[in-house]
């Protein structure tokens, strides 16, 4: 936490309160604002004030009291600036988003991701995509996100291994920059941002963790309503925890990966499917003929799949033992097997959890699609670091 040497980092501070108390929740007076930020009613009533004058809150006219002379309440205005959200967290599609501070998506453009694209032609692309995605946009932009499948040096800005390596090795935030114009970019990894997806308006400090299934299997990390992310940023690396009962060889040279298991893709090379991913079937229609076939009884589908849920509850149960969270959320590519994974996994977990009976945690899915989930966690990301990084100059002008 930065120490509050003087009057002006005092008024950031209490101005950050402030918006993040409001930003999800409802319209409250500045007797109310003074209260829940445990802040003098003069100190938040002169801080709104600025922020109503900034454009970042705005008086809300429909608000009533419950009595007397009717209260003017402040909300949070979202559409105060935009955030641009690159997800290049698949292989085959990538995707730019325009979102609001109140993380709601306004528009979103798609561009194809080939095989043996280059960095300069992913770099057009996004380029393309950007001028469809800012056609008719005059609204403030705070910056640009870029969510990507890969191990990310926050301290060196160095993609170190990635899903696609054509970004190995790149210091993407520099790159990005350059590509937009714009200095405040932030590039965080995937799962990091699908915990970030799930928001943050709890009133009490809560632990989540979500599973992230895409590629491979990734974890994000919520502590005490803070990412975790360990000492270099790389923590939640799940897709290479070993699991019993088998021996395969993963391409990491190790044996027995999760990520064997797991993920939509290694189902379908284990049911020698796998050209119908690589021949141009999205992930989620494939996870949906999966469904079906399932229901269907199609056995080398039921076994597969139950294979699946096996090994995804045994790997829960471990990290309920260890974490002990709140929630645990599954997500990913593979919505259309959520309800199908839904009770068994459950069980599995608690039934191999040395500590699911006496603490047992919430297990839920969140059927929003993988796209929906980066541009929503870029958005908050990116307000966080706004918050922390930009938005002192601003309030100070």
């Amino acid at each position: 936490m930065k120490k509050l040497t003087n009057t002006m980092d005092i008024r950031v501070s209490n101005a950050i309160s402030i918006l993040q108390m409001l930003r999800h929740q409802i319209p409250k007076t500045k007797s109310q604002i003074a209260s829940d930020t445990g802040l003098s009613f003069s100190s938040a009533s002169n801080i709104a004030t600025i922020l109503v004058d900034k454009g970042l809150l705005q008086i809300d006219e429909n608000s009533l009291s419950t009595g007397g002379r009717k209260a003017a309440c402040l909300s949070f205005y979202g559409n105060f600036a935009y955030s641009i959200v690159i997800d290049l967290h698949d292989l085959r599609t990538g995707y730019l988003g325009l979102v609001n501070m109140n993380s709601e998506i306004i528009k979103t453009i798609s561009f194809e991701i080939k095989s043996n694209d280059t960095l300069d032609d992913i770099l057009l692309k996004i380029s393309k995509a950007n001028d469809n995605l800012m056609r008719d946009v005059s609204t403030p932009i705070i910056g640009v996100c870029c969510a990507i499948a890969a191990v990310f040096l926050e301290n060196s800005n160095i993609v170190l291994s990635c899903s696609n390596p054509v970004f190995e090795g790149l210091n993407i935030v520099s790159i990005l920059q350059d590509l937009f114009h714009n200095d405040f970019v932030v590039v965080e990894n995937d799962a990091n941002l699908s915990i970030l997806a799930q928001g943050n308006n709890d009133t009490t400090s809560t632990s989540k963790i979500s599973i992230f299934l895409t590629q491979g299997v990734g974890m994000g990390i919520m502590i005490h309503n803070q990412l975790y992310k360990g000492k270099d940023g790389i923590a939640g690396e799940l897709g290479h925890m070993k699991v019993r009962g088998d021996s395969r060889k993963c391409k990491c040279g190790h044996y027995g990966c999760l990520r064997l298991f797991v993920p939509l893709e290694s189902i379908a090379y284990d049911l020698n499917e796998i050209e119908l991913l690589e021949n141009g079937l999205s992930n989620l229609e494939y996870a949906k003929q999966l469904a079906i076939r399932y229901n269907d009884n199609e056995v080398e589908v039921v076994q597969r799949i139950e294979l699946a849920k096996q090994k995804l509850g045994e790997a829960l149960a471990v990290l309920l033992d260890i974490f002990n969270p709140d929630e645990f959320i599954i997500c990913g590519n593979m919505v259309e097997l959520f309800p199908i994974f839904d009770n068994g996994v459950k069980d599995i977990c608690r039934n191999n959890s040395k500590l699911a009976k006496p603490f047992d945690s919430k297990i839920s899915f969140d059927t929003r699609t993988p796209s929906q989930l980066m541009q929503i966690g870029g958005s908050e990301r990116l307000f966080t670091s706004w918050l922390q990084n930009g938005f002192e100059s601003y309030i100070s002008n």
